[in-house]
Formats: C-alpha cells, sequence, structure tokens
C-alpha cells in the first residue's frame, strides 16, 4: 500500500471510526447515568413518602386527605423505578457505553504502534501500512461480533444442521432423546414376516402323524365306534 491510499484510509476510515465510537461512548454514558441517578433518588425517595402516611396532617384549606395521596405516590414512583429498570436491562446503555469506549481505546493506541514501530511494526521488510490497515479492520470485525444478531449468524453458518432439525412432537421432551428413541425402533425382518405367512395352521406335520401310530405298530382305536360284534 502505498502512502497516498494510506493518507486516505486513514482521514475517511480510521478517524471516521474513532469518533463515531467516541461519540457513541459518550451518548450511552449519559444515558446511563442519568438512568442511575433517577433510580438512585427515586428509590430513596419510596420509603420517606411511605412514612408520611402514619404521620397525621390535616390541611383545612385544601380539604384533602394526606394518606391517599401518599399512597398513590409511593406506587407512581414504584411503576416509574420498575420502567427505569426494564429499561436498562433492554438497551443495555452501560454494556455499550464499555465496548464502545474499549473499542476506541484500541484503535487509538493501534495509531502510536505504528508511529512508533511498535511490537510487529518494527519488525523489518514488512509493509507498515498493510499491517495497520489488517490490525484496524480485526479490531472493527471483532466489535461487530459481539452484536447479538452477529453472533447468531455466525452460530448458524458454524451449524447449519440445526436449521433443519425437526421439533420433538411431545412437549418440553429433549429432541436428541426423541431422535435416539426413533432410530433405536426395531423394524420387522421382511424374511421372518415372509416365512411367518407361508406357515399355515392346516398343514400337517409328517412327525405328528407318526405319532398318532401307537408303539406296536397298530392303529389308534375309535372311542367313539361300538367295541361288540354282532352275533350271527
Amino acid at each position: 500500500m502505498n502512502k497516498t491510499n494510506f493518507e486516505d484510509y486513514l482521514k475517511n476510515r480510521y478517524e471516521d471510526q474513532m469518533n463515531y465510537y467516541s461519540k457513541k461512548a459518550a451518548e450511552n454514558k449519559d444515558k446511563y447515568r442519568k438512568y442511575q441517578w433517577a433510580l438512585i433518588i427515586l428509590s430513596a425517595l419510596t420509603p420517606v413518602i411511605a412514612a408520611l402516611d402514619s404521620i397525621p396532617i390535616k390541611l383545612d384549606f385544601i380539604n384533602v386527605d394526606i394518606s391517599v395521596q401518599t399512597k398513590m405516590i409511593v406506587v407512581t414512583i414504584s411503576a416509574i423505578v420498575a420502567i427505569l429498570t426494564t429499561g436498562l436491562k433492554t438497551f443495555n446503555y452501560f454494556e455499550l457505553w464499555v465496548t464502545y469506549r474499549r473499542t476506541n481505546e484500541e484503535l487509538k493506541r493501534e495509531i502510536y504502534y505504528y508511529n512508533f514501530y511498535v511490537g510487529p511494526y518494527g519488525l523489518p521488510d514488512i509493509n507498515r501500512e498493510s499491517l495497520f490497515v489488517m490490525q484496524v479492520e480485526n479490531i472493527l470485525d471483532k466489535e461487530h461480533g459481539q452484536w447479538a444478531p452477529s453472533r447468531q449468524m455466525q452460530e448458524e453458518l458454524k451449524n447449519p444442521g440445526k436449521q433443519n432439525a425437526e421439533i420433538p412432537l411431545v412437549p418440553g421432551a429433549d429432541a436428541a432423546k426423541v431422535v435416539s428413541s426413533l432410530d433405536t425402533t426395531e423394524e420387522a425382518d421382511p424374511v421372518e414376516e415372509a416365512s411367518a405367512v407361508s406357515e399355515s395352521p392346516d398343514d400337517a406335520d409328517p412327525e405328528d402323524e407318526m405319532d398318532d401310530v401307537d408303539d406296536d405298530g397298530d392303529a389308534p382305536v375309535d372311542e367313539g365306534a361300538d367295541s361288540e360284534k354282532p352275533v350271527k
């Protein structure tokens, strides 16, 4: 990379990203501190206002029940505190402040490494401009990879088979257990089925027929026949 392209990169890319991350870090820092101060003040006022309910205060000139008004104020402050707490967890002002500031500091130190030949920039026969561009882009890619949509996309690229995985039919069942139970199901053997069909209960076994003959060779006697012979 020549000096002209490098100067253009510094002006249009490096300095622009430095200003962006510095500005975003300051914005999220201010938002986080405002939310936190509001939570601290409201949380401290809630027990004080709730204690006023037990103090008898009579305001004849406005004819207002102070106990009812105190309860309404406490409920309102509690709702505001819940909203602010949920907002902090949803918008992640603190996490964004830390992430933007860390990225800004990493970019800031890289230009010092380049100017003072620190680390790999001091090695002989190395293109310092190309190395600087590569280091800056690696820092930016690392920051972009921390976002939730980016992490989800990287996981999908690493494990594409998960997108086509079937959902188990049993609610609350583990998909792996369901798939393993389906794989271990025994299938009927077609050879055994064919042999079972070919066998018929009407078919006689020769050995069974031989069992019907007595040991002395005589045929079995029919018990239902008349044993007496007619007299001539």
